[in-house]
């Protein structure tokens, strides 16, 4: 019985919210057009000169299926945000200092992959 009760209010709830447990919601973040920002525009992840958050901006927010690892979620976003960029994205190709958060983690877009930033 309880069972029964637990899987007809999950089916509300999804109905009410037009959303399913796996979606994730995920933010692009650029540097600003900034003088201050420029200095680290498009470099490789080095900790010792990584630019502060309000350095960033987010240029894009959606939700992401979670149907894989994070760095394969991650990858999926770089060709959406380089091959395929949604027509409302405002911001440049997914490039080197980009950073995405990803269910409130951040992800610094390297030139290989992605490094997590912890503490950022």
């Amino acid at each position: 019985m309880g069972y029964l009760f637990i899987s007809r209010f999950f089916d509300i709830f999804v109905a009410q919210n037009n959303k399913t447990l796996i979606d994730m919601e995920y933010k692009i973040l650029q540097l600003k057009d900034t003088e201050e920002a420029h200095k680290y525009m498009f470099l490789r992840y080095r900790e010792d000169r990584l630019a502060s958050k309000d350095l960033y901006e987010v240029v894009y927010s959606g939700e992401v299926k979670n149907d894989g690892t994070i760095m394969n979620i991650l990858e999926r976003l770089f060709k959406k945000f380089n091959f395929n960029h949604p027509a409302n994205f405002k911001g440049h190709s997914m490039s080197i200092s980009d950073v995405v958060e990803l269910a409130g983690d951040y992800y610094y877009c390297n030139s290989f992959g992605f490094v997590e930033l912890k503490n950022w």
